[in-house]
């Protein structure tokens, strides 16, 4: 409705004036795609309609969800009155264009690292997470289209885990006993554990980090523990993750994970892993275009 709403839909001045008495005629609204895509968001299109007028528009669907679709594919078909048809179809075309970004952009990211993991003859499984970089307002609707693409979510808010980062490390003056004590004794007391993340900036740190864990094994008490490996280069993400391996703590590699850079992180992996390796990156929903859609009336 805010969408709508935002785009003056009930109050479409256009179809209010030129299309007078052809307003309520019935017509069909053609969607088709006008690049290649993972399409993404037809249930929105479907939403969209049923606020601006329910039971007013019938949607037929020719595509599914997370389907790869070709320039010129027919994606749906809509039909009702032109006014309403007309008056979202800018917010529909949008959604749809939103969501299959994030989805296309998902999926080929995936494509490539499955290339190079195959290329390389590496025995590895790699998990592709989203981050909280998402518009305003817009994160459940992109962490969905993540989903459609064939990744994963990381935490929703502040409120689903703990993740240490940079500025909570700085903070604390890096010391790293106090931190992981202080969610040590926050791990066996509280009666609603959460996912614990913690961030390092270097392979010194992480050696640090693996040896307070002896004392204060927090990555014990909770349902899921990683450690990030924030904005690593090649070598130390090699060295790091060995170190990782050697000890049996799950890692996530983050900061600077994308296209260009992504060939590289995966060939300085070593050939094989015992647990799953995540990767987030904020280029999934942060670094997108959207996919162009057409709608005509035929």
């Amino acid at each position: 409705k805010r969408q709508l709403q935002e785009d003056g839909a009930f109050e479409d001045l256009t179809a209010r004036t030129v299309l007078a008495e052809r307003g309520n005629a019935e017509v069909r609204l053609t969607v088709r795609a006008k690049e290649e895509c993972v399409v993404a968001g037809l249930w929105l299109v479907h939403k969209v309609y049923d606020r601006l007028a329910p039971q007013r528009v019938k949607i037929d669907v020719y595509v599914k969800e997370g389907e790869n679709v070709k320039p010129e594919q027919t994606v749906l078909v809509a039909a009702g009155p032109a006014h309403v048809l007309l008056a979202g179809e800018r917010v529909a075309l949008n959604f749809l264009g939103l969501m299959s970004a994030v989805a296309t952009s998902t999926h080929n990211m995936l494509r490539q690292i499955d290339s190079v993991i195959r290329g390389l003859g590496k025995n590895l499984v790699l998990i592709l997470l989203d981050t909280r970089k998402t518009l305003p307002g817009y994160r459940s609707l992109m962490r969905w289209a993540v989903r459609v693409g064939g990744g994963r979510n990381h935490r929703y808010n502040l409120r689903d885990a703990i993740m240490v980062k940079d500025n909570h490390i700085a903070v604390m003056r890096r010391d790293w006993v106090k931190i992981l004590r202080n969610l040590f004794f926050w791990s066996k007391t509280t009666l609603s554990p959460v996912p614990v993340y913690v961030e390092v900036e270097s392979v010194k740190e992480l050696k640090t980090i693996l040896d307070v864990l002896k004392k204060y094994p927090v990555h014990r008490e909770v349902p899921s523990f990683r450690i990030m490996l924030d904005n690593f280069d090649y070598e130390e993400i090699r060295s790091a993750v060995e170190l990782a391996k050697v000890n049996g703590v799950p890692i996530e590699l983050s900061g600077g994970i994308n296209p260009v850079t992504i060939n590289r992180v995966v060939e300085n992996l070593p050939d094989d892993f015992p647990l799953p390796l995540y990767l987030s990156s904020g280029y999934l929903t942060r670094n997108i275009r959207l996919v162009d859609f057409s709608a005509e009336i035929e």
